[in-house]
């Protein structure tokens, strides 16, 4: 009888290896493997980089002529298509693997079972469903990603204590402490783009910029139905102009000339019942422009279009210990009649940054 908690063990590091990855692998799912022969680990590998070698190959390099005979254990079923990279399934065969130990099946269509399938008709022995839950849990945004065709939409509101976003008069700057503005600069980090409300481009004239720390600076898309964003903004005239996408329905044709001569892309999309971005085909085209994590920054009626639509999953609520009153609501009417019909949050996180309280966690609608 096969030992389960060896199994557990070895998938676990392959788990660790995996981790490695995130980020740079973007579309891609993180994957680690594990080469075990003799009880011993003889190689070890994880997908580096997007469209570079995947997990299983650069094992198998390793252990060379030794993977003959051995066990293979990797968190995600291995592909077994012609991509950038060739089917990892071949590879395994051809090196002599006996046995593969998979965490999770690929929700990819181009696999999803197909690998498993290849595997056994070769006489490869094939273990499934070893540590699932983690393993989904690590590549949860290539999940949504490649079954939904959407990235994966974190939402961040900077708010008062009574839920304010700016005070009556529209002033802002700034609710919350500089700890909880640089944690903004982290979380912008981890995303590929980072969207915004025309009204947010008036009222700050923001950057959505990474700053004060190494990493790749976040595409940045603003709404804006009617073309108003100023040709002097920021994010039309600074050094990551290039990174602007402009999403627009029904734009100043004097403004457009204008923009696209400045090089900013603009994308003329389909349009709500209120004569704004339609949001899901708008993240749709995101995903096709290999998006696979946006984070929502403002204003109120984007947060609450957002939410409204279900597309949030996971919101971070930075609270400051201040009372404002009359002001901006963080997020306006969302038809909600019942307590027991509200949205909830789930695996919360509840810190102090500073002054400041970090409230975070998955959200989970009715």
């Amino acid at each position: 009888m096969e030992d389960k908690s060896v199994h557990i063990q070895f998938m676990q590091r392959a788990l660790q290896l995996a981790a490695r990855g995130e980020k740079a692998v973007r579309p891609n799912p993180m994957v680690g493997a594990v080469i075990v022969k003799n009880g011993d680990i003889i190689a070890e590998g994880f997908h580096e980089r997007f469209g570079y070698n995947h997990a299983e190959l650069n094992a198998l390099i390793i252990a060379g002529t030794e993977a003959k005979g051995s066990t293979l254990y990797v968190n995600l079923e291995p592909c077994c298509h012609q991509g950038k990279t060739p089917p990892c399934t071949d590879a395994i065969i051809k090196a002599g693997v006996s046995t593969v130990v998979i965490g999770m099946s690929d929700p990819n269509p181009k696999v999803a079972g197909k690998g498993i399938e290849i595997l056994k008709r070769h006489g490869i022995s094939v273990i499934t469903d070893v540590e699932t839950d983690a393993c989904c849990g690590l590549n949860h945004v290539f999940i949504k990603y490649i079954s939904l065709g959407l990235p994966y939409v974190t939402m961040k509101i900077a708010q008062s204590l009574d839920g304010r976003i700016a005070t009556e008069s529209g002033h802002s700057k700034w609710i919350t402490g500089t700890a909880a503005r640089a944690q903004v600069h982290q979380i912008r980090c981890d995303n590929d783009a980072v969207l915004v409300g025309i009204g947010t481009v008036l009222a700050d004239n923001p950057r959505l910029t990474i700053r004060h720390l190494a990493g790749k600076q976040p595409r940045r898309i603003v709404l804006d139905s009617q073309l108003q964003t100023p040709l002097n903004s920021n994010l039309l005239t600074d050094a990551h102009a290039s990174q602007t996408i402009i999403a627009t329905t029904r734009p100043n044709s004097i403004a457009l000339s204008k923009i696209q001569k400045m090089g900013i892309t603009i994308w003329r999309m389909e349009a709500d019942d209120f004569g704004g971005v339609a949001l899901a085909p708008l993240l749709h085209r995101l995903a096709e422009e290999r998006i696979s994590t946006l984070l929502v920054e403002g204003g109120a009626s984007i947060f609450t279009s957002f939410l409204r639509e279900r597309l949030v999953d996971r919101l971070v609520i930075m609270m400051a210990p201040k009372i404002i009153g009359r002001g901006t609501d963080a997020i306006g009417s969302l038809h909600i009649e019942k307590v027991d019909k509200s949205y909830q949050l789930k695996h919360v996180n509840v810190r102090k940054l500073c002054e400041d309280i970090v409230v975070e966690g998955d959200v989970v609608y009715p």
